[in-house]
């Protein structure tokens, strides 16, 4: 192996660190300094340099790449991050590209992401899959929504649905509760929360997390994410499709993704409802403020709830009694 191969971990180290399902930023030798961060759990993988001022390009024609820049370590640093564990084998060397243009080459970040992804464009296109997460989170909320059509009819399911709404903090409206879902494939309830203000509750209103486990197929009632969409729009009068599929839209799916590469799903377990109280576990501006954090200089915050020992609501909003129970969401 060559010095210049070697400036980079290999291809079965990063498999390794996605299956130990951990988070681990390696530095990648050169000047400037610059990080590959694995982040299995969050489905993440992206190159960090530090930042030399220059706004990243923007690439919204991707769907499973982005651009950002955080203040991490003491520092800022520009981004790279791709999305969706089962692009990391083909995407790593897109990543190693951008670095070694940025540090062997003195490219600037921008100039070396525009010219690397050139190279990768097919790869990486619009029309490409859409990312596991957004996949798996989409797929629960259909299954909610599904539900809802069921118990409070479709258009009080639809005036309660704010699917794909980046300025709401929360999936569902209802009269008087909001309902965080949750959605993860791992055999426990473990789930990401994305922000500070996720787990707050609404002045006046109650919060509740909906926790779904799904799993992969080996029932007859697996399902692929076009399927439960399909199932959605046959139980929506024909004045309300449209609405469906506007806001599907806002979402990061893709119609043009072939359809046996989105994952067949089934439900793991029966759905929980959890009340987002003193006793649940989360962090939020206000408990931060309380314990004398500088809340206003925090950015971004993500982090891992665990549910398995918490207990699910004995009383949760009755639009949501029986969902997943056998015989309902069909």
């Amino acid at each position: 192996m060559t010095e210049f191969e070697n400036r980079h971990v290999s291809p079965r180290t990063l498999e390794d660190y996605v299956v130990a399902g951990v988070r681990a930023s390696i530095p990648i030798a050169g000047d400037p300094k610059a990080l590959l961060t694995v982040d299995g759990p969050n489905e993440t993988l992206s190159l960090e340099v530090m930042w030399d001022g220059e706004e990243p390009p923007t690439i919204a024609d991707y769907v499973h790449i982005s651009t950002d820049v955080r203040f991490r370590h003491g520092a800022n640093w520009v981004t790279l991050a791709v999305h969706g564990c089962r692009f990391f084998a083909d995407a790593y060397p897109l990543l190693r590209s951008v670095a070694d243009l940025v540090q062997l080459q003195s490219a600037a970040f921008a100039d070396a992401v525009r010219s690397s992804l050139a190279s990768y464009h097919d790869l990486l296109s619009a029309a490409a899959q859409m990312p596991i997460h957004d996949e798996i989170g989409l797929y629960g909320e259909l299954l909610a929504l599904s539900h809802l059509i069921s118990s409070t009819g479709p258009h009080t399911a639809m005036k309660a649905w704010r699917g794909g709404d980046e300025r709401e903090e929360h999936d569902f409206g209802l009269a008087d509760d909001d309902v965080e879902v949750k959605t993860t494939t791992a055999d426990s309830r473990r789930h990401w929360i994305s922000s500070l203000d996720q787990m707050r509750p609404t002045a006046g209103r109650k919060l509740w997390v909906l926790s779904i486990q799904l799993t992969g197929a080996g029932a007859s009632e697996a399902a692929r994410l076009p399927d439960v969409m399909a199932r959605v729009e046959k139980q929506l009068p024909a004045e309300l499709r449209n609405a469906f599929w506007s806001r599907i839209v806002r979402t990061r799916y893709r119609p043009e993704q072939p359809h046996d590469t989105f994952r067949l799903l089934r439900m793991r377990s029966t759905p929980a409802c959890f009340l987002v109280d003193e006793n649940f576990p989360r962090i939020d501006r206000d408990i931060l403020a309380r314990g004398g954090a500088p809340v206003a200089g925090l950015g971004e915050v993500n982090y891992v709830i665990l549910l398995d020992s918490t207990a699910p609501a004995v009383d949760p909003p009755a639009a949501l009694l029986g969902f997943g129970h056998k015989g309902t969401n069909k």
